[in-house]
């Protein structure tokens, strides 16, 4: 259960960990999606000349930098933020 937390962490991954009776279940890992317009919105503003950009979200770190990584690059990336 360890090695598979960590992979989901790493990953950018929720995990959920499903329990009957006290005794694991099984492990779902969830992944919030990324708005299609993201992507086109920030393309629009580096295009405009905004190079220095920066992410504030409430989201685990490592969530966080798979986000960052789909749509940077970011001059900063700050999670946990709630």
């Amino acid at each position: 259960l360890d090695t598979a937390l960590a992979a989901a962490d790493e990953q950018g991954e929720t995990p959920i960990v499903l329990l009957v009776d006290g005794r694991l279940a099984g492990l779902l890992c969830a992944v919030d999606a990324i708005r299609p317009e993201a992507a086109e919105t920030l393309a629009a503003l580096r295009a405009a000349g905004l190079t220095r950009m920066a992410m504030l979200t409430g989201d685990r770190a490592a969530v966080a930098a798979r986000v960052a990584r789909e749509l940077g690059p970011f001059e900063a990336v700050v999670a946990e933020q709630l």
